[in-house]
């Protein structure tokens, strides 16, 4: 009866010594100082997965970003303070990959990028449309 005891108490103690390098899994919210939220999204085998959500300090949305282990993988969007979309990016497997668009505050459409295989491909006439 003295070795269960013992046993029940081992145990657990030595499951909190477990290496820091296990990895995570399930949904993540890391917060801002002042505790608002700063990002949340879903941990698999200690990378980030599907759509991640991150946040200005007021709350708003800042960005959303699609993760395949770890690398953008799909569409990643930016917003300004307003609201208004900032710019469009798609990500394969980590590289830019196909037409990246960015605009102003008021929503219009300023800059227009192509990507193939993360290398930016030569501009086409018309698409450069501000002169930032």
């Amino acid at each position: 009866m003295k070795n269960f005891l013992y046993l029940l108490i081992l145990v657990p103690a030595l499951s909190l010594g477990q290496s820091s390098k296990s990895t995570a899994n399930g949904f993540v919210q890391n917060q801002f100082p002042s505790g608002a939220v700063q990002s949340e999204g879903l941990i698999m085998d200690g990378q980030k997965e599907g759509l991640w959500i991150y946040f200005f300090p007021d709350g708003a949305v800042r960005s959303e970003k699609t993760y395949t282990k770890g690398l953008l993988n799909g569409p990643e969007i930016w917003f300004h303070p307003n609201g208004q979309v900032g710019w469009q990016e798609y990500y394969v497997h980590g590289a830019a990959h196909g037409v990246f668009s960015y605009f102003d505050s008021s929503g219009n459409l300023t800059l227009k990028k192509h990507y193939i295989d993360g290398v930016e491909q030569p501009r086409y006439k018309g698409l450069l449309l501000s002169s930032n």
